[in-house]
């Protein structure tokens, strides 16, 4: 995904800044940094519209690296393992040791159902997870996982309307920080 600064709006302000040290460079590295902060914060929402999942484990795996004067480009960086499903809706969303409750699990909004033979255990850690064993015997068991937060993110949805405010984003911003700046020399 790419956004980018308008032509019309580069050279607007290329002509208005020309007095202004570094002045296009400087508008532009903040406009791309606040418009890569809105394209995150738009992707946590839509993702969180579809899934059901706290914001926080959507916006920590997302990195921003800044632009800056000298290089006018910020990535924004989405990495991760899967999650957890007990990071999900789950029911029963506690352990319930001697009953065997049936797990359901809803990892999209309005879809979900029963998980068969899985449980709800806390381990020695602390951590609650949703478990299903391997074999026969008790042990191994294994957790169970949903999508990742690059996976939650590809989606089609959730891409476009973060290319959309990331763009109005920059849009709005390089007008913002061309005045700003011209006000700073005054």
């Amino acid at each position: 995904m790419t956004i980018e600064v308008r032509e019309e709006q580069f050279e607007r302000a290329k002509l208005v800044l020309s007095n202004v040290p570094k002045g296009i460079e400087r508008a532009m590295a903040s406009a791309i940094n606040r418009a890569a902060q809105s394209g995150r914060t738009e992707a946590v929402k839509k993702v969180r519209e579809r899934y059901f999942v706290k914001a926080s484990t959507v916006r920590d795996p997302l990195k921003i690296e800044r632009a800056s004067p000298s290089s006018p480009m910020a990535v924004l960086r989405a990495a991760g393992r899967v999650i957890p499903l007990s990071k999900f809706k789950i029911r029963p969303s506690k352990p319930t040791p001697g009953r065997s409750k049936p797990v359901t699990a809803t990892v999209i909004k309005g879809k979900g159902g029963t998980i068969p033979k899985a449980f709800v255990a806390r381990m020695p850690t602390g951590h609650v997870g949703v478990y299903r064993r391997k074999g026969r015997p008790r042990l191994p068991i294994m957790e169970l996982y949903g999508p990742s937060v690059p996976q939650m993110i590809g989606n089609e949805e959730v891409m476009r309307a973060l290319e959309e405010k990331a763009q109005q984003t920059l849009d709005e911003r390089m007008e913002h920080e061309i005045t700003r700046l011209l006000e700073g020399v005054k």
